[in-house]
C-alpha cells in the first residue's frame, strides 16, 4: 500500500477536487458559481462536523486501551466513506439551508469571510473560494485517514504521524475545528504548496 503520508496517496483526492471545480465552472453561470462554491464547501464541512463523534471514537480511552475496529486501513477508510455518504443524505441535506441561514462557522471555515468573497464576484475572490474548497477537501481527507488509522488501534499521536509524517503534540485534537485545522496546517497546506495552481480567470 502507498504510504499514507506520501503525495501519491493524496493526488487522487486533489485531482478529484480540481475536476469538481472544472465541472461546476461549466455547469453554473457567472452569477451562480461563487455561491455554489460557498454552499458546496459548507456542505462538506457540516457533514464532517456531524460525523465528528464517530471519527473521534477510536481515540477515546476505554478499560482495554484504544478501540480497535478494523484490522486493515482499506476497510477502515471505506467505512468512513460509507458514514460520510449516509450523513450527507440523512443529516446534512435536510438541514443545510437552515444551517447556512444561521451563518455558522464550522471546522475553521468562517461564513462571513466566505460570504464577502461571494459578494465581491471578482477573479481574485473566485480563486480564493476555489482554493478554500480544495484546501478543506484535502484537510478533511487527512482527517479521515487519521481516524481510519485510529480505528486500527493507534493513538492520536501515532495516527497523526502515520498520515503526515510529522510528530506533534496532538492533545488539542479533541474537536472537529482543532483537528481539521492542525491536519490542514501540517498536511493539506504542505501538499498544496507543491501541487496547487490556480485555474484560469473565471470572468
Amino acid at each position: 500500500m502507498i504510504a499514507l503520508n506520501s503525495d501519491q496517496a493524496t493526488l487522487p483526492n486533489f485531482n478529484h477536487a480540481i475536476e469538481e471545480l472544472r465541472t461546476w465552472r461549466n455547469r453554473y453561470s457567472k452569477k451562480e458559481y461563487p455561491d455554489k462554491l460557498l454552499i458546496n464547501t459548507f456542505y462538506r464541512q457540516h457533514t464532517v462536523n456531524f460525523m465528528w463523534d464517530i471519527l473521534y471514537r477510536p481515540f477515546k480511552k476505554s478499560l482495554f486501551g484504544n478501540r480497535t475496529t478494523f484490522n486493515d486501513y482499506v476497510s477502515a477508510r471505506e467505512h468512513i466513506s460509507q458514514i460520510y455518504n449516509q450523513t450527507k443524505l440523512n443529516k446534512t441535506q435536510p438541514t443545510l439551508m437552515n444551517l447556512l441561514q444561521k451563518r455558522n462557522d464550522v471546522g475553521g471555515l468562517i461564513y462571513n469571510n466566505m460570504s464577502k468573497l461571494v459578494s465581491d464576484a471578482s477573479n481574485k475572490s473566485v480563486e480564493e473560494l476555489e482554493f478554500t474548497y480544495v484546501y478543506y477537501a484535502i484537510a478533511n481527507e487527512f482527517l479521515f485517514r487519521w481516524s481510519a488509522v485510529g480505528m486500527m488501534g493507534k493513538n492520536k499521536y501515532d495516527s497523526f504521524m502515520a498520515v503526515t509524517g510529522i510528530g506533534v503534540n496532538t492533545d488539542s485534537m479533541n474537536d472537529y475545528d482543532s483537528s481539521v485545522n492542525l491536519l490542514g496546517q501540517l498536511g493539506a497546506s504542505q501538499f498544496l504548496s507543491r501541487y496547487y495552481k490556480p485555474l484560469p480567470d473565471f470572468y
